[in-house]
C-alpha cells in the first residue's frame, strides 16, 4: 500500500492495532493464539510506502512496525489453528511427524475445514510469493509453520524477542 491522502488514516489506525496487537503478544509471553488483531487487515499493509510525492504519511519506522505487524497478526491467525487443534481430522500421528499444517494445505480440504480456512490458503499464498516483510525471523516463522509445529513454537519465541520486544526497545529511544 502506498500511503496518501485518502488512505493513510487507515494506516494510523492499522499501527495502534499493532501496537495494541504487540503488547498483548509479551503479555502472553509470545503465544501468538488469540492475539488482538484489531480492525485492521493484515493483507492490506504487508508492503507500506509511507510516503506520496513530498507528503511523508509515516516514517520508515512507522512503516516497518506497520509491515512487521502485518505479519505477526498472520502468524497468529495461523497459531490459532495450532492451538485451538481446529485441523482435528489430523492423525496424531501425522500432527507429531508432519505438522498439523503441512498436511492440511498439502490436502487442501480432505482435512475438517477450520475457521480460519480462507485465511491458512490466502496466508499460505502470501508465504509462497514472499509478500511479507523480509526479516529472518519472520521468514523463519512462516517456514515452520508449513513445515514443523513444533519449531513453530520456538520460532513464534525469536519473534517476540527479537521483532516485538525491540520495536519497544526502538521506540523508547524516540524520547531521549
Amino acid at each position: 500500500m502506498n500511503l496518501n491522502e485518502e488512505n493513510y488514516k487507515e494506516a494510523e489506525n492499522a499501527l495502534k492495532d499493532v501496537l495494541y496487537m504487540f503488547v498483548d503478544a509479551i503479555v502472553q509471553s509470545g503465544d501468538f493464539s488469540g492475539l488482538e488483531l484489531g480492525q485492521f487487515d493484515p493483507f492490506r499493509f504487508l508492503e507500506v510506502g509511507g510516503s506520496s510525492g513530498k507528503t511523508v504519511f509515516l516514517t520508515d519506522g512507522e512503516c516497518d512496525i506497520l509491515m512487521k505487524g502485518a505479519a505477526v497478526a498472520l502468524l497468529s491467525l495461523l497459531a490459532d489453528v495450532y492451538f485451538n487443534d481446529e485441523c482435528n481430522a489430523a492423525s496424531e500421528k501425522d500432527k507429531v511427524e508432519n505438522g498439523v499444517m503441512l498436511n492440511f494445505i498439502a490436502s487442501k480440504g480432505q482435512l475438517k475445514p477450520p475457521k480460519h480456512f480462507d485465511y491458512l490458503l490466502k496466508i499460505y499464498n502470501v508465504y509462497k510469493s514472499k509478500q511479507f516483510i523480509m526479516d529472518p525471523y519472520i521468514e523463519q516463522a512462516f517456514d515452520a509453520a508449513f513445515s514443523n509445529e513444533a519449531e513453530f513454537y520456538s520460532a513464534m519465541k525469536e519473534v517476540l524477542e527479537n521483532i516485538i520486544k525491540t520495536c519497544f526497545t526502538t521506540l523508547s529511544r524516540f524520547n531521549d
